[in-house]
């Protein structure tokens, strides 16, 4: 089986509390000049179709860093923000897509073939 690649949603999971850096937002961290967000989305964003972008702060922020990528910003639809799979199921809800990959905010090296490597071994099975 292969898988088009528009036949796959990208997640970038930025909707946590940051409590394990004191509340900071960790997908606008600046790393080389650029928030931990912009880099996974420059690396998700060539191996999927649509891409999604789990925030619950900052949401206009995340808005101008996910329009280069045509990124769509959702929040949790779920209270409180309970943690990353919150984020997940809110990708699940927006998702149009048959399969959906879900990336943390602060992978900025993510494998440039990370999708295709995930394809390859769902076919494979």
């Amino acid at each position: 089986m292969v898988i088009a690649r528009d036949d796959i949603t990208g997640l970038v999971l930025a909707g946590g509390r940051g409590q394990r850096m004191g509340g900071v937002d960790k997908g606008l961290v600046p790393l080389d000049g650029r928030p931990l967000a912009v880099h996974v989305l420059a690396r998700l964003a060539p191996q999927v179709g649509p891409l999604l972008l789990n925030a619950n702060r900052h949401l206009d922020a995340y808005a101008a860093l996910g329009a280069p990528f045509g990124a769509a910003v959702i929040a949790d639809t779920v209270p409180d923000r309970p943690g990353p799979l919150a984020g997940l199921l809110a990708g699940l809800e927006a998702c149009t897509t048959r399969w959906l990959v879900a990336v943390p905010c602060d992978s900025p090296h993510l494998p440039a073939d990370l999708v295709a490597r995930l394809a390859d071994a769902l076919a494979d099975d």
